[in-house]
């Protein structure tokens, strides 16, 4: 059991997937499905799903810029959109985050989401999953985790709660705590890139917490 002391922040942050809902494993499906028609062959087919999903936390704009032609992007974008929208609305929330959320809010420690999602979708589905009054604001694709941050006026102590490399990179660079959540995650080397890091605590979800 990992304590953590919850009034030690003056902000708390998390990444939608993989973090707040079990949903990476909805997302491949649903970019596999849409981006089939317009993939030569199997060898390109994985190629491209190891770059999309091993890019989590990054737009989906631009991951399928990279591969596809303007023409080709409309399509697959509005194809998926409306996937996501039918589909991410039945994942399940990540163990214990409910009881944490209630617990963070009762101590007054403000909570954002900070997602690679597109915004409209995560703020779709959180409403569908009565989670969307725990935070203070929710921000999303396109505009990059980056981006989001450098916009908020960030105070010192911001604990971010994330399952993917990009997200670890981010608190990195804006010296942010974090914690990596493993359990739901789309990131297949996550063991071996944080063997290392005593910095970065390692949960498979919030059940592994005990708060104060």
């Amino acid at each position: 059991m990992t304590q953590l002391s919850i009034k030690q922040y003056d902000l708390i942050l998390f990444d939608h997937d993989g973090v707040v809902l079990d949903s990476n494993w909805i997302k491949y499906d649903n970019i596999k499905k849409v981006t089939a028609p317009y993939i030569q062959n199997s060898q390109e087919q994985g190629e491209f799903l190891d770059y999309f999903i091993g890019n989590s936390g990054v737009p989906r704009e631009e991951k399928l810029l990279k591969y596809f032609k303007e023409s080709d992007f409309e399509d697959i974008m509005r194809a998926y959109n409306e996937l996501n929208l039918q589909t991410l609305k039945g994942a399940g929330i990540v163990p214990g985050l409910e009881n944490l959320l209630t617990f963070i809010q009762d101590k007054n420690v403000p909570m954002r989401i900070v997602s690679g999602g597109d915004e409209a979708e995560v703020k779709e589905v959180m409403d569908h999953k009565k989670l969307s009054t725990y935070f203070t604001h929710i921000h999303g694709g396109p505009k990059s985790k980056k981006y989001h941050l450098l916009k908020m006026n960030l105070p010192k102590n911001v604990l971010f709660f994330g399952d993917s490399k990009k997200d670890y990179e981010v608190a990195t660079e804006f010296g942010l705590d974090f914690i990596f959540i493993y359990g739901f995650t789309a990131m297949s080397d996550w063991g071996n890139f944080f063997c290392s890091m005593n910095d970065v605590l390692l949960i498979k979800d919030y059940t592994d917490l005990q708060i104060n």
